[in-house]
């Protein structure tokens, strides 16, 4: 099943495996940056046998970004850091209504995201217990102040997996704003690791615009199976 509509001012695109495979018990709701397609959508269903949301028509560099920042260029808008906002409309309206329309109520929910959703994806773990599992592919952990917050943040010990991936070209950059994500993104899966989170790091080949696909298929095969 295919379908799509709008909640809240989101766009979200859903897919669940053909009639007569065993109702999924696992959603996978994806913070996507760029436009997918139903085939996409539905072929990973299938896939892995369970239910997949895309969500579209993010106010990119406000909704995700968890406290107010300079823009990455000296023109740029500063980020309004509105992840709050967005986590609980995430929460309370928008997750259930994907998962009415999927007519699903999974025993597992895992959030992905890529650049800035993988940044909001891993904040908001610590934030709140709703999604069991996060998947950040490319995460911006440059953000300012993101891993200073993260060494005092109160960690709860809780069950699930963070599946971190990084291409291995991200950090050779000319903008320098973004050079410190390896580094970053590495004391991001020390620090989560240190206080008993189950963490995947996987580094991939080539930079941040590398195919997202097979990398949330890397990630998916390693929460999911």
């Amino acid at each position: 099943m295919n379908k799509t509509f709008e909640t809240a001012g989101y766009r979200c695109l859903i897919s669940t495996p053909e009639k007569g495979v065993k109702a999924p018990s696992q959603t996978v709701y994806l913070l996507w940056p760029m436009p997918v397609t139903a085939e996409t959508s539905a072929r990973l269903a299938e896939h892995y046998a369970c239910g997949i949301a895309f969500i579209t028509g993010i106010d990119w560099d406000n909704d995700l970004t968890p406290w107010r920042a300079p823009g990455v260029f000296q023109r740029d808008a500063p980020f309004e850091g509105k992840a709050q906002e967005f986590l609980d409309n995430l929460t309370r309206v928008i997750v259930p209504a994907i998962d009415k329309a999927m007519n699903l109520t999974p025993e597992f929910r895992t959030l992905a995201g890529i650049s800035l959703s993988g940044l909001f994806a891993t904040w908001q773990w610590i934030e709140s217990p709703f999604f069991n599992n996060v998947i950040s592919i490319s995460g911006s952990f440059w953000y300012d102040g993101f891993t200073t917050w993260l060494r005092s943040a109160p960690i709860p010990p809780r069950g699930g997996k963070i599946y971190l991936s990084l291409g291995d070209e991200e950090e050779d950059t000319t903008v320098a704003r973004f050079q410190p994500v390896k580094r970053c993104t590495d004391e991001v899966a020390d620090i989560l690791r240190r206080a008993g989170i189950d963490v995947v790091y996987k580094m991939t080949k080539g930079n941040h615009y590398a195919p997202p696909v097979p990398r949330l298929m890397a990630a998916l095969d390693s929460i999911i199976g």
